[in-house]
């Protein structure tokens, strides 16, 4: 039996099946990004400004640091002290006392 003649502007039955079978995947996946973007304050920029718990860590750190730098004897700050004044001067970098 001879198939119809088709309309020369019509689509291929492909591409009908496909653009179809697509709407409730399109559907969906914008329902999905709507309702994410009402539950997130942020969206997709991210907030520049510092969070309240990092300044509290960075306080805990810093407390910490001070009290093992105490610890040392007056030797190891003295060596300490010049180590980082010297840290950008290559003669000092290549010597012992840096190294140690």
């Amino acid at each position: 039996k001879p198939r119809p003649a088709r309309f020369a502007l019509d689509p291929p039955l492909i591409l009908t099946m496909t653009r179809s079978s697509m709407m409730p995947v399109a559907l969906l996946a914008l329902g999905a990004w709507m309702l994410s973007s009402l539950t997130s304050q942020s969206g997709f920029v991210m907030n520049s400004a510092t969070p309240r718990g990092s300044k509290v860590a960075m306080r805990g750190f810093k407390d910490d640091f001070y009290a093992w730098k105490e610890t040392l004897s007056s030797e190891d700050q003295a060596l300490l002290l010049k180590q980082a004044q010297n840290e950008f001067n290559k003669k000092f970098r290549a010597s012992d006392e840096f190294k140690k």
